[in-house]
């Protein structure tokens, strides 16, 4: 068993919210008899383990903190040992909340700027077993448009005496992705490293789409990893850490880190530690079962323990759900009523966060975009633009992000908010498989474009159809104002450009959303558009209209560049007159016939030209 003997870092990733944590009950063979949850009237002003805490698993116990003290700085261990922990001197967490101790590291930092770091100070040098309760940021709070910021963070533990801004102290840290660049927000996605060279020791295969709870790691021989009591598969699976042993300073920590090794770490987290637990050996697959079912159960009934909530407005609510795109950078937003929705007022709620991947989205939503949802309203849009960073972080197949995302629709209508989805936006560079992003775009918008009715989304937002956004190699196309000089975010939305029409980048994600939602919120063969017009010009709104004009008489359909799958319908209510059919702009010719005879429906679908060059146009069906 190998012993570390230089500080040791442990810094553990978190994602997003979990059903009720006591649901995850071990067998009932092993299950403890949990007592009633510990509360703050429980705390003697000693470490004395009271009748109201019983760990189902005391040997080897180092130490435990419940968290429960509700004020003041001190940090009680109920383990017998006296190993009582304090807010690190200088370096106080935010406070305290009815169900742990509230990190905030700070947002919306410049890139490679130092988070203020808070941590609670423990005197513990040598541990085998760690286990630890936490939940993902204060869940409901937005987020900020600085490229690559990656909040929330995660949770922290590391060795005292090099924890401040050390990017040498040669320890253990617990990441949440496959690149030290790609420190994010994502769903829980542990991996174990060598801080000081960054080599991979040991990594899970996939991510866990769950936001409160126990993670915990065994030391020896072979490392372990669980979450909520379940072992993770693993990738790779290293054998480096054996017993962890501080040999200066005064014992771990555990917190919001500052540490800004590579520059990636800018932004610290934020979010609760509602529970640690130290053993000086490992557990057992069944104890670490054991004691994670005993420790959800305490913090998960403790007053004010996040659980869904849902806006009181009587407004509808449209939702942005992304990432830096939607947030966005680098600067300004498309999410707001700056693009004219014309059928309906809503209330817009920007929910992107840079560098986010579905299944975060997935994750958080149920604490985070979705209780900005308004039953009472009785209408509420969900806009999902999301899917580019699972293949620049992750490298799934396009098959496997389609899934994420038809997921996160199915959470959306769950909580009674109706999904729009996005397709997919031109990007530089490969991902982990060395597959070009363009292909990966290519290969994820044509199953969008192939399924999204089916698969219960109500209407598409095909951006990828404006060729300054999606035609492969859009990203570095010099002649129109489209995109930043990364070749991944847009330009604008302030001033005026050519990316289409007078627009930059941005400013074409927010036009083309409005034209999607004021569709969505047309008319109906149940209540068409009524007009006598001899030369009726659409707009986006009018997907169905009665034209019943006195002469012969010409229509003009809008722009349908963006609006893949849209469907319009013209009635002829003349008894003698027809009716001549025309687009406009980008999508002026009309496919097949134009002529819409008296007393009859012309019906007209907008279809893509080009899956990697853009472009939409009308055709007529009916």
């Amino acid at each position: 068993m190998t012993i570390v003997r230089k500080s040791i870092a442990l810094i553990c990733a978190w994602a997003a919210l979990a059903a009720p944590p006591h649901a995850l009950a071990v067998p009932a063979a092993t299950a403890p008899v949990f007592p009633a949850p510990y509360v703050q009237s429980t705390l003697t002003s000693g470490n004395a383990v009271t009748a109201n805490v019983t760990n189902p698993v005391t040997s080897g116990l180092v130490a435990e903190y419940p968290m429960t003290e509700g004020s003041g700085t001190v940090v009680h261990d109920i383990s017998g040992n006296g190993n009582t922990a304090n807010f690190a001197s200088g370096h106080n967490p935010t406070g305290w909340t009815t169900w742990g101790v509230q990190f905030n590291g700070g947002t919306n930092l410049s890139w490679g700027t130092s988070a203020v770091i808070q941590a609670i100070q423990t005197p513990i040098k040598t541990f085998g077993t760690v286990l630890i309760h936490a939940c993902k940021a204060a869940l409901t709070q937005n987020t900020g448009t600085v490229v690559g910021d990656s909040y929330p963070e995660y949770p922290t533990l590391l060795g005292s005496d090099t924890w401040v801004n050390s990017s040498s102290d040669g320890g253990i840290v617990l990441q949440d992705t496959d690149s030290a660049s790609h420190e994010r927000s994502g769903a829980f996605f542990p991996a174990t490293w060598n801080q000081q060279t960054i080599a991979v020791i040991s990594k899970t295969t996939t991510p866990i789409p769950q936001p409160c709870g126990v993670v915990a790691l065994t030391a020896g021989g072979v490392d372990h990893l669980y979450f909520n009591g379940q072992e993770l598969s693993y990738s790779t699976q290293g054998n480096s850490l054996g017993v962890v042993t501080i040999s200066a300073g005064t014992g771990y920590v555990f917190g919001s880190p500052g540490i800004t090794n590579g520059a990636y770490l800018q932004n610290g987290w934020q979010g609760t530690i509602d529970y640690a637990v130290f053993y000086s050996g490992a557990l057992t697959a069944a104890q670490i079962a054991q004691v994670s079912a005993y420790v959800n159960y305490q913090v998960s009934n403790r007053p004010g323990f996040p659980i869904q909530t849902f806006s009181k407005s009587f407004t509808p609510q449209v939702i942005c759900q992304g990432d830096s795109q939607t947030a966005a950078f680098p600067g300004g937003t498309w999410c707001n009523t700056t693009y004219v929705v014309t059928n309906s007022t809503y209330n817009f709620n920007n929910w992107g966060i840079s560098g986010e991947h579905s299944a975060t989205l997935m994750a958080t939503a149920s604490l985070r975009s979705l209780t900005s949802v308004a039953p009472q309203a009785g209408r509420n849009l969900c806009l999902i633009e999301e899917g580019t960073n699972d293949f620049a972080q992750f490298g799934p197949t396009a098959q496997q992000v389609w899934q994420q995302l038809q997921d996160i629709g199915q959470q959306d209508r769950a909580a009674g908010c109706i999904p729009i989805i996005a397709t997919m936006i031109s990007r530089t560079g490969n991902d982990p498989n060395s597959v070009m992003l363009e292909t990966d775009k290519d290969n994820l918008n044509a199953l969008i474009r192939a399924n999204w009715a089916a698969a219960g989304f109500a209407a598409l937002a095909d951006m990828a159809a404006f060729p300054g956004l999606g035609a492969d190699g859009a990203y570095a196309n010099p002649s129109v104002t489209c995109f930043y000089s990364d070749h991944v975010h847009l330009l604008g939305p302030s001033g005026t450009g050519n990316c289409f029409g007078t627009k930059q980048g941005y400013a074409v994600l927010g036009y083309n959303w409005a034209n999607v939602i004021n569709g969505l919120d047309g008319s109906t063969e149940d209540d068409p558009t009524l007009t006598t017009s001899t030369a009726y010009t659409e707009a986006f709104k009018d997907i169905w209209v009665l034209d019943s004009p006195t002469i012969s008489a010409t229509l003009t359909l809008p722009d349908c560049t963006g609006m893949t799958g849209q469907k319009r319908w013209v009635v002829n209510g003349s008894g003698s007159n027809a009716i001549t059919v025309s687009g406009s702009g980008s999508s002026a010719t009309i496919v097949g016939y134009a002529t819409i005879a008296a007393n009859t429906t012309g019906k007209f679908v907008c279809q893509l030209v080009s899956a990697s060059a853009g472009g939409n146009q009308w055709v007529r069906t009916q």
